[in-house]
């Protein structure tokens, strides 16, 4: 819930796909490039979304 909540809140967006030929009448958008990074190596990256506790224990 947490990772959702940081992404949308800084301007991720969702969306669904689907193969199905049946769906395609139905789509407004076609998928024409996909790119695929992988971050987790970056310490900074890495520790960009945490659930810590603060001074009075509250989470």
């Amino acid at each position: 819930m947490i990772v959702g909540n940081c992404l949308f809140r800084m301007g991720g967006a969702a969306i669904i796909l689907s193969n199905k030929y049946s769906d395609r009448a139905r789509s407004k958008y076609e998928l024409a490039h996909m790119i695929r990074t992988n971050k987790a190596s970056d310490d900074k990256c890495y520790n960009s979304v945490q659930q810590r506790e603060d001074d009075k224990g509250i989470i």
